[in-house]
């Protein structure tokens, strides 16, 4: 069973087409969505030669237990081999499953795995999830390496990515506010 969308900084893989710009450290960055799920191995390869540390992906369509054996049995392998390219594979709260950071943190606790861990996007655990990101992270947060800060109801979205390195929640909090007051005095929201 492929996973869902894999995410510079990070390479996106799966369903979605399309090329990213973000901006970290005032520089602009590509982020590149691959489109032909089961292609893993490529994905992570490309992200080794790009000097790419994450690679973002969702956990696919699990409607079923079989689904999350298969899944659990496809991340074990992916993660594998993102080990030896010294990437980490992150789960994107998205999807059907893992909407929510206390849902990630039980899929990354089972999986098991030091090059497994999260992307938590603030966005879709609103959308999907149907839970506030400001609760959401409580769970999230000791198994992340990315984070996603967006709000999707606007008419544009913003992302605000997470290193890997520990924060306190006044930090993150600190990005949030400063994106908000610059979209602010240009008008927006």
């Amino acid at each position: 069973m492929p996973l869902g969308r894999m995410s510079t900084r990070e390479v996106r893989y799966g369903q979605e087409g399309g090329l990213h710009r973000t901006d970290r450290g005032g520089k602009k960055r590509t982020v590149v969505e691959i489109v032909e799920p089961g292609r893993d191995h490529k994905v992570l390869d490309y992200a080794q030669k790009a000097g790419i540390p994450f690679v973002t992906t969702d956990t696919g369509e699990v409607k079923t237990e079989d689904d999350k054996k298969s899944f659990y049995r496809e991340i074990q392998r992916i993660a594998d081999y993102a080990k030896t390219k010294k990437i980490t594979v992150c789960l994107e709260m998205h999807g059907t499953w893992c909407t929510i950071g206390r849902t990630g943190a039980e899929i990354i606790t089972k999986v098991n795995h030091p090059n497994v861990r999260l992307n938590d996007d603030s966005g879709n655990v609103m959308l999907y999830g149907k839970v506030r990101p400001e609760e959401n992270v409580k769970h999230a947060l000791p198994y992340m390496a990315v984070m996603h800060l967006k709000d999707y109801t606007g008419p544009i979205s913003v992302e605000i990515e997470f290193d890997g390195r520990e924060r306190i929640l006044d930090v993150i909090n600190g990005a949030v506010k400063k994106s908000y007051s610059f979209l602010k005095a240009r008008g927006l929201p």
